[in-house]
């Protein structure tokens, strides 16, 4: 344990005091034990994180091949990770309210993208490519980019025109 916490340059004190008001980050860390690890390297706590980075860290935490709902058990410990790191930045006083919510966003957008991309890949696979454009539009404070721990996140998802796939079902 001292040698976790000497990683820290305030010696884990921001870590202790995670776990101590925060019971969610405890059943994070129980639930994935490394997790702990991951979060005292001075590179993943030491500063903010964008999307290609959390990607890049998703990717290793996933691998290669794994089936869909391997890929949801990764991608759940993923967020959880990320989330930790989070928490730990904010309640150290590493990262402002801004970049905390900014970070926030960044792994809802991954998670969305993560889960919007191969389900489109084996839709349009399975029912056919549609002669219609795709968009998703995050509403509210995801698309402020201001999401907090508990929001949920508002989405409208467009096509371009009405019209029907090869398979015969409609776009709609």
């Amino acid at each position: 344990l001292d040698s976790l916490l000497a990683q820290f340059s305030d010696g884990g004190a921001a870590l202790i005091h995670l776990l101590s008001v925060s019971p969610a980050s405890i059943e994070k860390i129980i639930a994935d034990p490394t997790a702990l690890d991951w979060v005292a390297l001075p590179e993943i706590h030491g500063g903010v994180r964008g999307p290609g980075r959390m990607l890049g860290d998703y990717r290793a935490v996933v691998g290669e091949g794994n089936d869909a709902a391997n890929g949801f058990h990764s991608l759940r410990r993923w967020k959880a990770r990320e989330t930790l790191r989070i928490a730990l930045r904010e309640v150290a006083g590493w990262s402002s309210v801004e970049s905390t919510t900014l970070e926030l966003t960044h792994v809802a957008e991954q998670c969305l993208r993560l889960v919007l991309e191969p389900s489109y890949a084996d839709l349009t696979r399975r029912l056919g490519e549609p002669a219609s454009s795709f968009a998703v539009l995050g509403m509210g404070k995801f698309g402020g980019q201001e999401l907090n721990y508990s929001s949920d996140i508002d989405l409208i998802f467009f096509y371009g025109e009405d019209g029907s796939l090869p398979s015969g079902l409609s776009c709609h």
